[in-house]
């Protein structure tokens, strides 16, 4: 099967700008990070010709939580009961305050974080059980450093023990990243979560501190996507964590900027199966250079 390449300095067409505005679009879900705009005229394409997208720019509220509803809000304890933490942005220390008060009826604990090893240490003058098992739903255990953890952390007053989290403490451990995600058709994006192309256009940095805006300059922008269709009607925007989930912009809105350039496309050469130098997994190597030893020499002229 042939691949299709494209002349990246030959530009056929000047490129077109799209800047999107969260509010003018329709919205599929309550939340405002998902939304579809569709053109009055559709960008097309003519023969010989592809079309690549970029995101030029983005500017996106910070006014999501790193403790959201329904994904890291649930404090496991003692088996069969649990804590749930009211969404919020929350730093250490008013994490550590917020769990303490939601105990008040079990008996009375301490949640203190030190800001040297980013841990934190707990206390209780009651049996206490946290249960980080993986079929706990929606778990905060990585917000109370417990990350990687499986199993159940005990506190025994009988003997004073006090318990340290496993790891540091990842405050913003359900959001490292704003991923903006298209239905553009497009192949040249890979993600480790699926194993296989991915609908992801762009990763974001988060520049600023909760309350501000989150940016990407044109200047940061390096990867231009190849779309395989002819021409874009409607563009479907999700803006996402890293682990797919949509984020809650709480009511605020979002603006992008998408780059289209035109250039001419190319057939590339097919892969040869047989070149050991190409998509090659690692454990069939020994068998590739005993195949290669077992292969007749040419005899020469």
């Amino acid at each position: 099967m042939n691949r299709v390449g494209f002349h990246g300095t030959h530009e056929t067409q000047p490129s077109r700008m799209v800047f999107l505005d969260s509010r003018d679009c329709s919205q599929f879900t309550n939340l405002t990070s998902h939304y579809l705009f569709g053109f009055k005229d559709a960008i097309e394409t003519g023969p010989g010709e592809g079309m690549l997208v970029s995101l030029s720019s983005a500017s996106i509220p910070y006014s999501f939580y790193n403790v959201r509803l329904g994904i890291n809000d649930t404090l496991h304890y003692n088996a069969t009961k649990s804590i749930t933490i009211p969404p919020g942005n929350y730093s250490a220390n008013a994490l550590g305050k917020k769990i303490v008060k939601l105990f008040n009826n079990v008996g009375t604990i301490t949640a203190t974080y030190d800001r040297v090893t980013q841990k934190y240490t707990f206390t209780s003058n009651v049996s206490l059980l946290f249960n980080f098992e993986n079929d706990k739903e929606n778990s905060i255990k990585n917000e109370l450093g417990f990350s990687g953890f499986e199993g159940i952390a005990s506190i025994n007053p009988a003997s004073n023990n006090s318990n340290v989290s496993t790891s540091a403490a990842d405050l913003n451990g359900s959001v490292h990243a704003i991923y903006v995600r298209t239905n553009l058709a497009t192949k040249s994006v890979m993600e480790s979560q699926t194993g296989g192309v991915s609908d992801i256009l762009a990763k974001i940095d988060i520049n600023t501190d909760p309350g501000g805006v989150i940016t990407l300059d044109p200047q940061q922008v390096s990867h231009e996507a190849l779309i395989h269709t002819a021409g874009v009607k409607h563009i479907e925007v999700r803006i996402t964590d890293e682990r797919n989930r949509l984020l809650d912009l709480n009511g605020l809105h979002s603006q992008i900027g998408l780059r289209f350039r035109f250039v001419t496309t190319k057939p590339s050469d097919p892969i040869d199966q047989g070149d050991p130098r190409q998509r090659v997994n690692p454990k069939d190597v020994p068998a590739l250079k005993q195949t290669k030893a077992q292969s007749p020499e040419k005899k020469k002229k």
